[in-house]
């Protein structure tokens, strides 16, 4: 019954949208199942005026109208979408939405003219082609209504560079995808040290040389709970996020390696908090930066709220930023958001001074270094979740160096016998003058 319910769905989606561009004429275009290129977007057709977005359309049938209105209002929140109709099965427009709710309820009836008359005037005052220079004042004003950070110069002027090169598509103005990478991790601040540090348990260590794999995980089960959330929490649509299976998608095809940078190696906290109680190991990775796919693999800093007032000046940045209406109808938009969300954190967890490696899985299919992705079940948390398994040989971070926790059960045979390993089966993928060596903390009590 489901099956013939969506097959019919389709089928009606189709027609509207053909009859809607047939009525509309050229100036129009009608587009059913429009994929946005955002998380949380759930409607059947929009309607394109010289590509700003006038009108979203969801269809229901039988018992979703209030699922469907409750999708569609919240796609009006997150898009700046004027106006929404919700039709039902025999195309009688059931409900007529603006982002503040309900305009009106009464039945318009199955007259396509009625739609058309309610589309013509809602396009009639339409901002068609944003004037590139109050584009770049728009923008460049968001820079002067908030606080002051690290980076805030560095990315004003990089954003000032890129605004000849902007993107405009159906009412969203958006970097191209080199220039919104090089924005970001502008604003995340450089990594600028040839080495960092991590922490695992020494059972992830013997699997990594053993199967020569490198493995990452989704941040779905990870100790903070509040991973992407946190972020996501400060942007000015957080409310009005549509949990549908785009947004499982992208949550579910981005993996993480969390590392630390020099100067946290070895150190006594971090050991009991992420190397199994110091019974686990630290390891020293170098960076290969020509295995970096730009595309898919980011490296960067992670962002920390402010520890005295709890304040986070760049996500607000980015909050105001994505907020403002250029022109009626057109807003500017970051189309990896699903990734950056990943680089901020509360003011809690900033004395780790993480460094994280992203991998996004999101068409990555055809890449020749593409990792295995795998379920499992994470015995911490009891989560199922997923993981990203890379062949060593193309993962850009290298071993350089492996230090054994102060707890380390058997550490001068362990040393022994991973130095044989590594240098004996495994010198593919280690340097040959591989060091390990154990912890130099000696008065930590089991």
């Amino acid at each position: 019954m489901m099956f013939m319910d969506y097959r019919k769905r389709l089928e009606i989606i189709n027609d509207l949208a053909t009859r809607i561009e047939t009525a509309l004429g050229s100036d129009f275009l009608s587009c059913p199942n429009p994929g946005f290129p955002i998380d949380d977007i759930d409607v059947d057709i929009v309607v394109d005026y010289k590509r700003s977005v006038m009108i979203a359309i969801g269809v229901y049938i039988n018992e979703d109208c209030c699922e469907k209105e409750s999708f569609l209002l919240k796609a009006l929140k997150r898009t700046h979408i004027p106006v929404g109709f919700l039709f039902d099965e025999n195309l009688n427009i059931h409900i007529f939405l603006n982002k503040k709710g309900c305009l009106n309820k009464t039945n318009i009836g199955a007259n396509l003219d009625n739609l058309i008359s309610l589309i013509r005037e809602q396009c009639a005052t339409i901002t068609v082609n944003p004037n590139k220079q109050e584009v770049e004042q728009k923008l460049m004003h968001v820079f002067d209504s908030i606080p002051d950070f690290d980076t805030k110069n560095a990315c004003k002027n990089l954003l000032k560079s890129c605004c000849d090169n902007l993107k405009y598509s159906l009412g969203q103005i958006f970097l191209s995808e080199k220039d919104e990478n090089q924005f970001m991790l502008t604003l995340l601040g450089k990594v600028d040290c040839d080495f960092f540090w991590r922490y695992t348990s020494f059972s992830s260590l013997f699997e990594t040389l053993k199967e020569q794999k490198q493995i990452l995980r989704c941040p779905i089960s990870m100790n903070d709970a509040s991973e992407g959330t946190y972020a996501d929490s400060k942007m000015p649509w957080f409310d009005s996020y549509i949990k549908n299976d785009t947004y499982y998608s992208r949550k579910n095809d981005v993996f993480i390696l969390s590392c630390c940078e020099c100067g946290k190696e070895d150190d006594l906290v971090m050991w009991r908090l992420y190397g199994d109680d110091s019974k686990g190991v630290c390891i020293k990775y170098s960076v290969d930066s020509d295995k970096i796919d730009k595309d898919h693999v980011f490296l960067a800093r992670v962002n920390y709220a402010n520890k005295n007032d709890n304040t986070h000046p760049e996500l607000d940045f980015l909050a105001c930023l994505q907020n403002t209406i250029i022109a009626k109808n057109w807003y500017f938009i970051l189309r990896k958001w699903h990734i950056w969300r990943y680089f901020f954190k509360s003011s809690d967890y900033d004395d780790e001074n993480e460094i994280r490696l992203v991998f996004n899985s999101y068409q990555c299919e055809e890449k020749a270094y593409r990792p295995e992705i795998e379920w499992f079940l994470d015995r911490s948390s009891h989560i199922p979740n997923k993981m990203a398994k890379f062949s060593v040989e193309n993962f850009p971070l290298r071993i350089e160096e492996i230090v054994l926790g102060p707890n380390m059960p058997n550490a001068e045979t362990n040393i022994e016998q991973i130095e044989y390993m590594a240098l004996n089966e495994l010198d593919n993928i280690t340097k040959p003058s591989l060091f390990v060596r154990k912890s130099k903390i000696k008065n930590y009590r089991r």
